[in-house]
């Protein structure tokens, strides 16, 4: 195949099942092999615990913040305790975002388990076993991708050199 695709998973992980073998036509997006998803299951758990927490703090924050702008035009409280409830509105804002975007990464380790096909072709190489032990860009599968294919043939430069116009050749497989 003049293009090949050396295939690996983006995170480590224990082998948990291996569905494609040398010698098997795949397809764009066909599932090659998974690791074992616990531990990225269990951040995204965690993940989704620091998002909860945060959304907690977040409403907190709002409740008090819109009782201080409540209370500050009638001179029932300072201006710094209502700045600080303003602080805090902030702070649990970015607190927010922060644990949204780290359940973002979370879910997207999570999918780095499954390793898939990136083109059509052949698996011409497996290197991984059910139960092995994989390590991040280590790779898995070498894929042959469908198209133009290259044929490479040793002739003696003797039978090129008698002919003026040497006769076509023509290949074909076993």
């Amino acid at each position: 195949a003049r293009a090949t695709a050396d295939m690996a998973f983006r995170t480590a992980g224990r082998v948990t099942e291996r569905k494609a073998e040398v010698g098997q036509h795949v397809a764009k997006g066909d599932l090659l092999a998974r690791l074992d998803p616990t531990e990225q299951q269990a951040d995204i758990a965690a993940a989704q615990a620091s998002v909860d927490a945060a959304n907690a703090q977040l409403a907190q924050a709002t409740t008090n913040f819109a009782r201080q702008k409540e209370l500050l035009p009638k001179g029932l409280t300072s201006r710094v305790v209502y700045d600080q409830a303003e602080e805090s509105l902030r702070v649990a804002q970015g607190t927010l975002d922060g644990a949204l975007a780290q359940l973002a990464n979370a879910r997207d380790n999570l999918s780095f388990t499954e390793l898939r096909a990136t083109a059509d072709g052949m698996v011409t190489t497996r290197n991984i076993e059910v139960g092995q032990m994989v390590q991040a860009a280590a790779t898995a599968f070498s894929i042959a991708q469908d198209g133009d294919r290259d044929a490479v043939f040793n002739l003696p430069e003797v039978v090129i050199a008698t002919y003026e116009n040497p006769p076509p050749v023509s290949l074909r497989l076993l």
